[in-house]
């Protein structure tokens, strides 16, 4: 994600991120790319994410082997530009994140969905 937020015009071809998700995921990571391009923001890094812990592993509904994560993700730091003006935009908020990912046939996982609700943690 980081790559194709710092430079939102420099690619045309998405494809690599389909290589890491799946699922609503897949879709949601091209529309983040879009919105940027369409606001004319790019990002510079500065995410922090912390408490990083395994909630469970086991067999989702489709049948496919899934592992939920949870996580507290910062934004204070992220720096986030407007692309004409160089002006950096102010960013701040903590959110607590619960990340699923399914195990694929070829035994890679891939973000499938990522759910979020700001909170102090």
């Amino acid at each position: 994600m980081e790559k194709f937020t710092s430079d939102p015009f420099g690619f045309k071809d998405f494809g690599e991120t389909q290589y890491v998700t799946t699922g609503d995921a897949a879709n949601e990571i091209i529309l983040e790319i879009e919105g940027l391009r369409q606001q004319r923001l790019r990002s510079d890094g500065g995410l922090v994410f912390r408490d990083v812990t395994i909630a469970s592993v086991g067999t989702g509904e489709s049948g496919v082997r899934e592992a939920t994560l949870e996580y507290c993700l910062d934004v204070s730091d992220l720096r986030v530009f407007n692309i004409d003006t160089g002006e950096q935009l102010p960013r701040s908020g903590v959110y607590s994140e619960t990340t699923t990912m399914e195990q694929g046939e070829d035994a890679k996982w891939r973000v499938s969905r990522v759910r979020n609700s700001e909170a102090s943690c």
